[in-house]
C-alpha cells in the first residue's frame, strides 16, 4: 500500500519514563505554561500527541525493526500516542487536570527535544499510524489472545477471572488486547516505547509475550529460596 499517512498539527506533551497507549486512559496534572500551550487544541478537536521523555537516540534503538516506508514516515520518527481530551478541570494558578484517552498510534516527525525552551506544549506535525497485520497471518491470533490472557492472570492473579473483565477481554481484537494488557501491568521505559512503535499487531503481541514471560521469570526468581522445592 503506497499512501501518505494522514498528518495533523497537534500540541505534544512528553511523560517522564512512561508512554500512553491507544485505548488507555490517563489523568494528568498540568502546570499553567503547558495548559496555555494546549489551549488552542482544547478549543477545537481536543486532540494531543503524548510522547515519552527520552533521548532522541533511544527512539532508533527501541524501534530498529520498524518499516514505515509505505507511509512516508522517517525511520527515526518519534513514536507518540494521539489522544482525545475527555474532560478538563481548571485548577488555581492556571493549571488544569485533564483526563485523556489514547485513540491512535502516531509518529512525530522530529526527535529533537528542545529542552532549552520553557516547559510548555509545542505544536508539531504528527502522522497517524493505522493498525497493521500480516496477510496471511503468521500466528494463530485467537490462540495468541488466549496466551496473553493466561499470562495476565498469572501476573495479576484473579484479574481475568472477574466476570466483567473476562467478558471485556473476550470481545477484544489482538491489537487492542495487547494495548490494554500493557497498560494494565504498567509497562514503562524502552519496553513501553517498543510497544507504542509496534503498529503491526502480531509483532506487538510478540513483544508483549516476551515482557510478560520475563516478569514471571523475575517474580519466580525473587520468590525462590535455596532448599525449598518448587511447586511446578
Amino acid at each position: 500500500m503506497n499512501e501518505t499517512a494522514q498528518q495533523v498539527a497537534l500540541p505534544i506533551i512528553r511523560l517522564p519514563g512512561r508512554v500512553l497507549l491507544p485505548h488507555a486512559t490517563r489523568l494528568l496534572n498540568l502546570r499553567g505554561p503547558v495548559v496555555r500551550g494546549i489551549a488552542p487544541a482544547l478549543r477545537r478537536e481536543r486532540l494531543l500527541a503524548i510522547g515519552m521523555e527520552c533521548p532522541a537516540s533511544k527512539f532508533a534503538q527501541a524501534t530498529p525493526w520498524r518499516d514505515d516506508s509505505n507511509f512516508g514516515i522517517p525511520a527515526d520518527g518519534e513514536p507518540v500516542c494521539i489522544c482525545k481530551v475527555i474532560a478538563v478541570r481548571r485548577l488555581p494558578g492556571g493549571g488544569a487536570r485533564i483526563l485523556i484517552r489514547g485513540v491512535s498510534r502516531g509518529v512525530h516527525f522530529s526527535t529533537r527535544h528542545q529542552h532549552d525552551l520553557p516547559d510548555d506544549a509545542q505544536i508539531t506535525h504528527v502522522a497517524y499510524r493505522p493498525e497493521e497485520c500480516f496477510d496471511p497471518p503468521t500466528i494463530d491470533r485467537a490462540h495468541r489472545c488466549e496466551e496473553l490472557k493466561s499470562l495476565l492472570n498469572n501476573c495479576t492473579p484473579g484479574t481475568a477471572l472477574i466476570l466483567q473483565i473476562r467478558v471485556l477481554l473476550e470481545q477484544l481484537d489482538l491489537g487492542t488486547l495487547c494495548d490494554l494488557i500493557a497498560d494494565c501491568i504498567g509497562i514503562v521505559g524502552e519496553e513501553g516505547l517498543q510497544l507504542l512503535a509496534a503498529a503491526n499487531v502480531e509483532l506487538r503481541s510478540d513483544l508483549l509475550l516476551d515482557v510478560l514471560r520475563d516478569r514471571l521469570r523475575r517474580e519466580a526468581m525473587s520468590n525462590w529460596q535455596p532448599g525449598v522445592p518448587s511447586n511446578n
